[in-house]
């Protein structure tokens, strides 16, 4: 626009020659072929998207748009400058990429100008930022700063964008944070009709472009649509919860001899304040200097939004990280890849194609143990992620859920963390409330994973409340695997889910299909819902499979072998797995085909009875193995699990060194070989991250041994005795680990780097002592009562020095291990003191172990004795949310107000975890809810801190003071006001003073002129009113300087004709120089009320004085005030 308006200045009576009349190197003079009028020369033009400045921690790309007959750099570079200064003044203060976009949008030219449309513009500003943009940089976030016509080119884009079936052009939408408009014709330019421009006006023209003057006419029908189609999707991205910033720009100054090219009006964009720049429609984008106020505006618009932008980054980035965990993937990795030849069945069974073709489906694959799920499911898994690899309209999710695995890897909690990890990935814009919830918990609580977890039932509702914001754009599959395996209950309440979700997403959004596999219990039963069943459909699969393992072996013998094989498997893979892998064993051992195909035949043709058949014969060794693999807290590592094997639990060994030489020891070059021959073929080394882990080879294998397997192993008949006597050996041999001569010799420092198995030992040897069937025996292991084990232990810094085996029963929570010291041993002190301080009460109560609670209580414990820090044991359970043993303690006498070293009481801990129980209890139990700690915080305080409402309101009906303030002035409203906690509101608070000084706050904002003024140090209180000096409750003002401010407050302001007490008081001790007040009956305060509603001259009615608190004691001076 900058040209045509330079010649609309200088027209006819302008004598100089226009700058495009003169040859130049960019603008040559146009020549006119002789043998053709038509073939002229087109000047070359500088369009596409141009780098001005990168740098290695750009965190947005801002693109700058110039309007018509503009130019990419000229438009931007000030009179006098030699570069743009988008390139030589944003990029110190921005951690931001410098693009601008060139286009051909001249109007009129000498040779010819060119005929593209807005719509053509603004599709190539698509198609050429989507070029520059690829690879690293095409999820980053995008901020476009567009002047005059060029704002029109941005909104067609983001329309164009928005819903463009191009997955590459509609990531431009959705990277797009904000457009900066600087003079953008919103209504229109100041001309009527801009094609009527005559062309004596513009110079010596020879081709003239109508379509975009046309378009900026003020009454144009295309550009009022176009403003009203952005204006709806913006609202349309607030409401959905997304932050799309808008911010204008008008010109301040005419143009010298054309005047207002765009009005303030036309300039401004719904529901976004303009702001101004003192400059003329062409300069306002021409900055000579980072001191112009105008750059300054728009740098601190910029600056603004890339802090937002960096902040939400953060946070993204910060919430995916405590979303996810280690094993997230590790089942599905580990799950075999389908055979060649294989599984493709799925893909053409019709069931499958009418799920695949229907708007929302929930497919079932329903199949035996063993059958082949996981791995049809990862087949159809990956297919749709290949054909979706190219579109990115489409979300595919996935989750393997893996009962062998850690917790997260077998629960609802599990799934939802990283289903929501993979949708945050792909479309952080539809998961707000997502990253909201993960900020306030952050803010509220700390660091995510130590200071807090996240909720299974929080997850699924965000999953659920997310899910039409990724519909709106892109198709989403998700395939769930091995539901069975996270328990029956959680099995049956996420089919129920997964059918809500469904039935919940409306009709106009995309496609949404459901795909889990589950044996078939514990879901018995399902209406409308598709199923595939692979032991009825997967006989080839098994074929072709049996034949490719045995593709060898068949060859040297040709034989009925591989169809007895596929027979005999009546549709269950691991079965046929197995008994393929007896055959190649048979065949190695050289037995012939008639010995090989006998044993297939009178091989059990179920799996359970397979299983009992292949753990014939085995000895102590697989028994420990099998021990191990169902037992252990966690998947063992191939460093790992020689120590568990060679420690004898009875100590026949009682140094590494002497582990390391026995013939039993398990070498790594050994490993492999050992494993498969103890466990019979049932136990396999798998990966998991950078380690290798041991597990059985399938669900069903650990279902056998807890089931029955364990039994036959042991010859008991009741697999909970198996359980209990494993937990007990399993218990035993981590002591004796931790117990060897080199740990005990070396020193807390290396263990944990020296000895692979300490980690596990130390951590979970109570674990398996707690889940024991016998404690007692621990008494011979640790020699009681001498000390002497378990100072091997305190020199590992495992438990605090002159720790005793009480101490470690009551933190172990082993309650019979206690039990027996106690009856054993009349030396036992219940209330020694380690070197923390700890008693075996307070560690009792930090873990919440209630029986072991009740058993010290019984004998003598000293329910108040505190830790070094102060703190009681009803502190430390109350801290750790452990109701039950809170209730104990208060019951058995425990004071609830005594504080620890920092003035922490029970109840404040207990308010600033948000523990409603507890909260009670303590209320309940004599726990004074103002009792501060050395900050001033009370427990109020806390509470509302972190926003947890409903312990504000049991706090606030304990007697909580809601006007106390902490040591720098902070009430708890005002503290949570600035943690936005919008639920915690006045009017839940009777009485509270929002900024810590309501006086002040009420005569500033509401008071009589002359109150107002007075309060602000100004103006003089007129005299012929009565004047009554009171104190102000200390509740109210906490800190009121001694200055004229103060005086102003502190004096009441009353219509002589009101009757006064004669003492001049009103339920508070006056005093003109201390601004605190001790409270009077009430009688007093009622007295005052009396008065007020006796006589409203001057006054409002006293329903509508809203400082008026009768409860509180509100003073007088208040209740003027907010007249």
């Amino acid at each position: 626009m900058e040209r045509v308006l330079s010649k609309l200045k200088l027209g006819k009576r302008e004598k100089k020659k226009s700058p495009e009349s003169v040859p130049s190197q960019s603008q040559p003079v146009p020549t006119i072929n002789s043998s053709s009028s038509t073939n002229r020369t087109v000047p070359p033009f500088p369009d596409g998207v141009k780098v001005l400045h990168d740098r290695p921690d750009a965190l947005v790309d801002i693109c700058f748009v110039h309007g018509l007959t503009g130019d990419w750099e000229s438009t931007w570079t000030a009179e006098g400058h030699d570069e743009p200064w988008p390139k030589t003044l944003l990029p110190p203060p921005l951690k931001a990429r410098i693009l601008t976009y060139g286009y051909d949008a001249y109007v009129i030219r000498k040779s010819v100008a060119s005929s593209n449309r807005l719509i053509d513009h603004a599709t190539n500003l698509l198609h050429d930022l989507a070029g520059e943009r690829a690879g690293d940089t095409k999820r980053r976030p995008l901020i476009f700063v567009a002047h005059s016509l060029g704002g029109l080119v941005c909104k067609r884009a983001m329309l164009r964008s928005r819903n463009n079936p191009e997955p590459h052009l509609r990531q431009i939408f959705e990277c797009t944070k904000g457009i900066v408009f600087m003079g953008t014709p919103h209504r229109g330019a100041w001309m009527a009709d801009w094609a009527k421009i005559p062309a004596c006006a513009l110079g010596v023209v020879k081709s003239v472009s109508t379509d975009l003057l046309k378009l900026l006419g003020t009454d144009n029908e295309t550009l009022e649509s176009l403003r009203a189609d952005f204006a709806g999707m913006t609202r349309e991205q607030q409401l959905g919860s997304s932050t799309f910033r808008v911010t204008c720009f008008f010109e301040e100054l005419p143009l010298l001899g054309v005047g207002m090219v765009v009005s303030k009006d036309s300039a401004t964009f719904e529901g976004h304040d303009p702001i101004t720049i003192h400059a003329n429609h062409r300069d306002m984008v021409r900055f000579a200097s980072a001191e112009e106020n105008g750059f300054k505006r728009l740098l601190g618009e910029l600056r603004r939004w890339v802090g937002e932008i960096e902040r939400e980054l953060g946070a993204v980035h910060g919430c995916l990280k405590s979303l996810a965990f280690p094993q997230m993937h590790d089942r599905s990795h580990n799950v075999e890849r389908a055979a060649k030849g294989t599984c493709e069945w799925l893909l053409r069974h019709k069931t499958f194609q009418e799920w695949t073709a229907c708007h929302r489906g929930l497919l079932w694959i329903q199949g035996k143990p063993g059958s082949g799920k996981s791995t049809l499911l990862k087949h159809a898994f990956n297919h749709r992620t290949r054909a979706s690899a190219s579109r990115k309209d489409t979300v595919v999710l996935s989750f393997f859920f893996h009962a062998r695995g850690d917790e997260l890897q077998k629960s609802p909690l599990g799934l939802f963390r990283s289903l929501l990890h993979q949708v945050l990935g792909v479309a952080p814009d539809a998961v707000p409330d997502l990253v909201e919830a993960f900020d306030k918990k952050t803010q509220r609580m700390g660091e995510a994973g130590t200071k807090w977890q996240w909720n299974s039932n929080e997850l699924h509702d965000i999953f659920e409340a997310s899910l039409p914001n990724v519909l709106q754009t892109r198709q989403v599959w998700l395939f769930v695997d091995a539901l069975d395996e996270c328990g029956e209950e959680n099995a049956v309440n996420l089919v129920e889910k997964f059918k809500s979700l469904l039935q919940s997403i409306s009709s106009a959004s995309r496609q949404l299909q459901i795909c889990f596999t589950c044996r078939h219990y514990p879901i018995l039963h399902l209406d409308r819902v598709l199923r595939v069943c692979p032991e009825r459909e997967n006989g080839e699969d098994i074929s072709t499979y049996v034949k490719h393992q045995l593709s060898e072996f068949s060859s040297r013998a040709p034989s009925t072998i591989p169809q007895l094989i596929t027979d005999g498997a009546q549709g269950v893979f691991m079965w046929a797995r197995l008994v393929v892998k007896q055959v190649l064993d048979l065949e190695r051992e050289g037995k012939g085909l008639g010995v090989i195909e006998t044993a297939i035949r009178h091989t059990p043709p179920a799996l359970d009875e397979l299983y009992c058949k292949l753990i014939e014969g085995m000895g102590p060794e697989s028994l420990k193995l099998i021990q191990w693999v169902c037992f252990s807290a966690w998947r063992l590592r191939t460093d790992e699990l020689p120590w568990a094997m060679i420690v004898d639990p009875d100590g026949a060994y009682k140094s590494l060194d002497e582990c390391r030489r026995s013939n039993d020891f398990i070498t790594e070059d050994n490993l492999e070989r050992r494993i498969n021959s103890l466990g019979r073929g049932l136990v396999e080394i798998v990966p998991a991250g950078r380690s290798w882990i041991i597990q059985f080879i399938h669900q069903s294998v650990k279902d056998f041994f807890l089931d029955k397997g364990l039994s036959a192993l042991r010859n008991i008949s009741t697999p909970i005795d198996t359980i209990g006597m494993a937990h007990d050996r399993l218990s035993k041999i981590c002591l004796r680990y931790l117990v060897m001569e080199e740990i005990v010799q070396a020193g807390p420092r290396a263990v944990f780097a020296d000895f692979r198995f300490w980690q596990y030992s130390i951590g979970y040897w109570g674990e398996h002592a707690r889940q024991s069937s016998s404690q007692e025996d621990l008494l011979e292991f640790f020699g009681w009562p001498s000390n002497a084990i378990v100072e091997r232990f305190n020199a590992q810094e495992s438990y605090g020095a002159e720790t005793s085996l009480v101490h470690i029963a009551c933190q172990e929570g082993l309650p019979r291990l206690l039990r027996a010291i106690l009856q054993t041993a009349s030396q036992a002190d219940v209330n020694l003191k380690n070197s923390y301080g700890n008693t075996p009460l307070s560690l009792a109560a930090s873990n919440g172990y209630e029986g072991i609670v009740q058993l010290l209580l019984e004998n003598g414990a000293n329910i108040d004795l505190a830790d070094i820090g102060g703190r009681t044991p009803l502190l430390e359970a109350a801290s750790e949310d452990h109701e039950g043993v809170v209730q104990l303690l208060l019951e058995g006498g425990a004071d609830a107000n005594l504080t620890d070293t920092g003035g922490e009481t029970p109840l404040l801990r207990a308010a600033a975890g948000g523990y409603e129980g507890i909260v009670q209890l303590l209320l309940e139990g004599g726990a004074d809810a103002n009792l501060a700690s050395t900050g001033g915080k009370t427990p109020l305080w806390w509470a509302a801190l972190k926003g947890y409402e409903g312990v504000v309101q049991l706090l606030l009906e304990g007697g909580a003071n809601a006007n106390l303030a902490d040591t720098e002035g902070n009430t708890p409203l005002r503290i949570a006001e600035e943690k936005g906690h919008r639920g915690i509101v006045p009017g839940g608070m009777d009485g509270f003073d929002p900024h810590g000084s309501f006086a002040e706050w009420a005569a500033r904002n509401t008071g009589p002129a002359p109150v107002a003024d007075a309060s602000h140090g100004e103006g003089d209180v007129k005299k012929e009113r009565l004047n009554l000096v009171v104190g102000i409750p200390q509740c109210w003002g906490h800190r009121l300087p001694a200055t004229r401010l103060a005086a102003g407050m502190l004096t009441l302001h009353f219509p002589s004709a009101i009757p006064l007490p004669s003492n001049n008081n009103f339920g508070y001790r006056a005093s003109p120089t201390s601004h605190t007040a001790r409270r009077k009956p009430a009688s007093s305060t009622r007295a005052v009320h009396s008065i007020i509603c006796s006589h409203r001259s001057g006054l409002s009615s006293l329903s509508s004085m809203k400082g008026w608190n009768c409860r509180t004691g509100t003073t007088l001076l208040v209740v003027w005030c907010m007249y």
